[in-house]
């Protein structure tokens, strides 16, 4: 986000993330990178261990966002790409790092999965640091699931915002449940299931869908039929 999502949609609840003071009024995995505002020369440095970047395959295409930049000259590979060494694959989603990726065993029930911290000037709320640590790999049909955040004061001038994550299945839906959330830029088109509709999760269009402009994008969510 200088808005930061989890997850990310995931992050990629991915987002991001995955949100911040701004825009409370989401929850942390409703956001995704639609409200970065961060030009490359903006972003974060990534500390060790640390994802720099997300990718996602779906029908617009393979979709990338940053999400810190390397540092010593060492460049984020932005390519779908299975066998470079620096890449944690887990079905349509691609975590990229500056470095070799750490291999991953598969998550523990209960297990904490996924990590995203962020030391925050306070005065002129940017970032100055992100951490975004895969933990463990989640089983087929699992997905990284929001599961707590904590904010604390490390001293006048820096907090420290960390978003945790578990490996969950996703719930079947209740009817005209949100069964998938959609960030929309020009740079990108990243996509968050939500849950399993009974008679299917429409694309979008229709009066299934509900969008808004938020940040430099959209936001749209999508009910089941």
């Amino acid at each position: 986000m200088s808005i930061y999502l989890y997850i990310l949609l995931s992050i990629s609840d991915h987002t991001l993330g995955r949100f911040t003071s701004g825009h409370s009024n989401f929850e942390p995995n409703e956001i995704n990178e639609v409200f970065v505002e961060e030009t490359f020369d903006n972003l974060p440095f990534c500390t060790s261990r640390s994802a720099c970047a997300f990718l996602q395959a779906n029908a617009r295409g393979v979709n990338q966002q940053r999400l810190c930049k390397c540092s010593n000259d060492e460049e984020c590979p932005l390519t779908w790409d299975t066998s470079d060494g620096k890449s944690i694959t887990q079905g349509s989603d691609q975590y990229k790092f500056c470095r070799k990726a750490t291999r991953l065993q598969q998550c523990k029930a209960r297990q904490m999965a996924y990590i995203s911290i962020s030391t925050v000037d306070k005065e002129t709320e940017t970032y100055r640091t992100r951490t975004e640590k895969l933990l463990c790999r989640c089983s087929e049909n699992y997905y990284y699931q929001y599961h707590d955040m904590k904010v604390m004061d490390v001293d006048t001038e820096t907090r420290v915002e960390e978003f945790l994550y578990k490996c969950l299945p996703l719930p079947v839906c209740a009817s005209e449940q949100i069964c998938k959330s959609i960030t929309e830029t020009h740079e990108a088109f990243l996509v968050k299931r939500r849950c399993n509709c009974l008679s299917g999760c429409p694309t979008i269009g229709g009066k299934e869908v509900e969008s808004q402009h938020v940040g430099k994008g959209m936001l749209h969510h999508v009910k089941c039929i």
